[in-house]
């Protein structure tokens, strides 16, 4: 049995972008559920409480821009872990 290779900063990177990419996705999915809540409840209280809608209605438009914004963090982290791979680097 050999000892694994050790682990090199390239590697630790590639980690680094995989948990980055991991958290991005679920706080993206997140704040994606939460603008659907926010909104959805913004429309029950148009007819009862109009400045109750539209605070709503301002807390899912914040939530939405949370989540495109979690949501370019996760793709640019996917993508720079996909060009760290370990497999694309050549054979030495």
């Amino acid at each position: 049995m050999s000892a694994p290779p050790p682990s090199t900063s390239r590697d630790r990177l590639h980690g680094l972008l995989r948990l980055v990419l991991v958290i991005g996705t679920g706080l993206a999915v997140a704040d994606g559920f939460r603008w659907g809540n926010r909104l959805y409840l913004s429309t029950q209280f148009a007819d009862v409480d109009l400045a109750s809608a539209a605070d709503l209605a301002a807390h899912a438009r914040d939530a939405l821009t949370h989540g495109l914004v979690w949501l370019v963090v996760a793709a640019l982290a996917a993508v720079a872990a996909w060009l760290l791979h370990p497999r694309s680097r050549p054979a030495a």
